[in-house]
């Protein structure tokens, strides 16, 4: 039983079917919304990382699994390669509109998120891997130690379905407003959810209360500036269009008028989450990005097209169709072009100076274009414990039977922030770990058990004779 339906849940599907098990995969949602944060993502992994910068900023996190998505990245993406799923390299992340972090080369699925995510829908379906939608993992059976059953809860109610092991995949909780504020902080429960809307932390709360341990960094997450009048949820068919990653080229001000945070470029994943943590901050979590008349398209990514922006043929005029008071922000934009064009100044206001190596430019060019923005939760990073080949470790630092995890509802793994491609990839190594070692487990087959062996390949044809014959 995996439940489920992103990257993670789907690469376990496809793993435990290699080795002869029969998958049920649980997902929340209805067949308009499957996929997780998967489908809205954009298909970004990488191949190679460095086992130390994987934990971009702080702990606490367990060493064993950055060594593990290191060693495991090229190999995996090769095994996704072998079922088909195409990856185009690219130099140049396109999310961010910046060179891959740390130069490592990037590689991207046909069609982004939406299209990997239905990639891996069609190769379950042609691997006879069934999958039961608007069904959430509600509870999990034992006799003893010995797992029995998944309680799944669906519109129709709750059902006991028999298993032998379960992968969590459920993702994070970055769509739980309660679970937001409790480990982020209270500002957090208002910010919208650029993943999946059935991140509520199901597996998390599940496996805790199954003896789990909690680890990871719970009080930060990976978030971006967001469209402010954007629904709660992202576009699963465009996950770009509600993005405002392009801060950099204006200024950030919020509902007095006044700047809110360092001018950084937002050239990597780890300064647009700075940039949003500072937005949700600001009263009623929103702020307004300002530009001049010179940010105009190519220059402003294609997805400021949708918009609630306004714009002013003063800085006056701007601010006063944004609500803004409107000596205040004059004020600001006039300190701001002063340090602008007078570096040694150094900062604009005190406490708020330029990010390094960013040169920014001056706002003086009409119209002046106002957009509001908040903070979208794109993953978080609190999750349970497992080992390297994904089995949920108990307080006592043992393995839990039966259970297992892959995917974003994982802690430990990543701190404060993550490399370019990281989170698909870890995704991807973990889940294909947690499948196989689930379905070595329910069949009873030693760890070592290898599907490209002659013997292992006589004896799945004979269990693939018993599932036909069992229905």
């Amino acid at each position: 039983m995996i439940a489920g339906a992103g990257l993670a849940g789907l690469t376990a599907a496809l793993a435990a079917r290699s080795v002869g098990a029969r998958v049920l995969v649980l997902e929340a949602a209805p067949p308009s919304l499957r996929g997780g944060s998967t489908r809205l993502s954009d298909g970004i992994f990488s191949a190679g990382f460095d086992p130390d910068p994987v934990a971009i900023e702080r702990g606490p996190l367990d060493a064993d699994l950055p060594k593990t998505l290191a060693s495991a990245a090229a190999a995996t993406l090769g095994w996704l390669g072998s079922h088909e799923i195409s990856l185009r390299e690219l130099r140049f992340d396109p999310v961010v509109g910046a060179p891959a972090s740390g130069g490592l080369p990037l590689r991207q699925s046909l069609g982004g998120g939406p299209g990997l995510s239905s990639r891996l829908f069609e190769l379950a379906q042609r691997h006879g891997i069934r999958v039961r939608y608007e069904s959430r993992l509600a509870d999990i059976e034992h006799e003893g130690s010995r797992l029995t059953a998944a309680v799944v809860q669906s519109p129709q109610g709750r059902r006991s379905l028999p298993c032998r092991t379960i992968v969590l995949a459920t993702g994070g909780f970055g769509a739980s407003s309660e679970l937001r504020a409790r480990y982020l902080g209270a500002c957090w429960s208002s910010a919208k959810t650029a993943g999946s809307r059935f991140n509520l932390g199901d597996g998390l709360r599940l496996a805790l209360v199954r003896g789990a341990v909690a680890t990871g960094d719970f009080g930060s997450c990976v978030a971006w500036p967001w469209e402010a009048t954007a629904p709660p949820f992202g576009e699963p068919e465009r996950p770009d269009v509600f993005r405002r990653l392009a801060g950099g080229l204006g200024l950030l001000v919020n509902q007095l008028g006044l700047r809110c945070t360092d001018a950084v470029a937002g050239s990597s994943i780890a300064e647009q989450a700075q940039l949003a943590r500072a937005i949700i901050a600001q009263p009623g979590g929103i702020a307004f990005q300002i530009f001049d008349g010179s940010v105009q398209p190519p220059i402003l990514p294609a997805s400021y097209a949708v918009t609630s922006a306004r714009s002013g043929a003063t800085v006056e005029e701007l601010a006063i169709h944004l609500a803004l008071p409107p000596a205040a922000l004059h004020a600001t934009v006039a300190a701001f072009n002063q340090v602008v064009e007078r570096p040694s100044v150094g900062a604009d206001t005190p406490g708020r100076s330029f990010g390094d190596g960013w040169a920014p430019r001056p706002l003086r060019m009409a119209p002046f274009a106002g957009h509001p923005v908040t903070t979208a939760v794109v993953a978080t990073f609190g999750g349970i414990r497992t080992s390297t080949v994904s089995h949920v470790l108990s307080i006592w630092d043992r393995p839990i039977p039966g259970l297992f995890a892959a995917g974003e509802v994982v802690g430990g793994l990543f701190a404060g922030s993550y490399p370019d491609g990281a989170a698909l990839t870890a995704a991807a190594v973990f889940g294909r770990r947690a499948g196989l070692a689930a379905a070595k487990a329910a069949l009873q087959l030693p760890p070592t058990f290898d599907p490209a062996d002659p013997e292992a390949e006589r004896w799945l044809l004979a269990t693939r004779s018993n599932d036909r014959a069992e229905g």
